[in-house]
């Protein structure tokens, strides 16, 4: 498999796909490993306002958020996002928001996008994988 890709394989029925990431504060290049779920109904990444603490990420600026439980006002933040492959994606928008269920970020189509992503079922079980730059035919 290539460097800037990676499969995760899971032997047993899944309902979400959860990948350890490491977010990074672009200024000060303090890191964080965090528990990351892939999102294609979220338009940008999220991440809780507790790692946007640790992390001391600065403000960007507010914006509306809509979600499950209806529409709340967040903070952006810029971050750079390390993947399983060590492939670093710069200048990644997340907003902060209260603690995140059993995971500690979203990771949305603002980053799916920039890749090629894929959930195969076959006998062994499921594969997840993702590419970047994606394949362009």
């Amino acid at each position: 498999m290539p460097k800037n890709s990676f499969v995760i394989d899971y032997d047993t029925e899944i309902g979400e796909i959860i990948v350890n990431v490491v977010a990074f504060n672009q200024k000060t290049g303090a890191g964080i490993h965090l528990k990351a779920l892939w999102d294609t109904g979220a338009n940008c990444c999220v991440i809780s306002e507790t790692t946007a603490k640790k992390l001391k990420l600065p403000n960007v600026a507010e914006v509306q958020m809509k979600h499950a439980n209806g529409v709340a006002i967040v903070n952006t933040h810029m971050l750079s996002l390390m993947l399983p492959n060590n492939l670093l994606f710069k200048d990644i928008r997340a907003m902060s928001c209260k603690p995140i269920h059993h995971f500690d970020m979203i990771i949305g189509m603002n980053v799916i996008s920039k890749g090629d992503m894929a959930i195969i079922h076959n006998k062994a079980g499921i594969k997840f994988s993702f590419k970047y730059p994606p394949k362009l035919s």
